[in-house]
């Protein structure tokens, strides 16, 4: 099976997100592993850390962008992502078979 990974990319200003994020995350998809990229480590438990640095002073020329498209592109090591920003809250169980399914076609 082809792997894929589950990507949130994150600045410490909006770390508060994270909370109900994983309240709502791990009781529907509590098997997943997740790997979190951000310019400060979140210390969330069970999560991987991967540091990316973040705009200065509210400069947006892509530096964050800049270096989650170097991780993406140099350091990451599934065949397939699946990036979910931390404002998305599941409400119900994700459907993992048909999930698997989808990256099976497209492998």
């Amino acid at each position: 099976m082809p792997s894929f990974e589950i990507l949130i990319p994150i600045t410490a200003t909006f770390h508060w997100e994270l909370g109900p994020f994983f309240y709502l995350f791990r009781k529907f998809w509590s098997e997943q592993e997740v790997t979190i990229l951000s310019d400060a480590n979140p210390q969330i438990p069970g999560t991987r850390f991967v540091p990316i640095r973040d705009t200065v002073g509210g400069d947006w020329s892509g530096k964050f962008s800049g270096n989650l498209s170097a991780y993406l592109t140099n350091d990451c090591q599934a065949e397939f992502v699946v990036i979910l920003m931390a404002d998305y809250w599941l409400t119900k169980p994700v459907l993992t078979k048909e999930l698997d399914s989808l990256v099976e076609f497209m492998s």
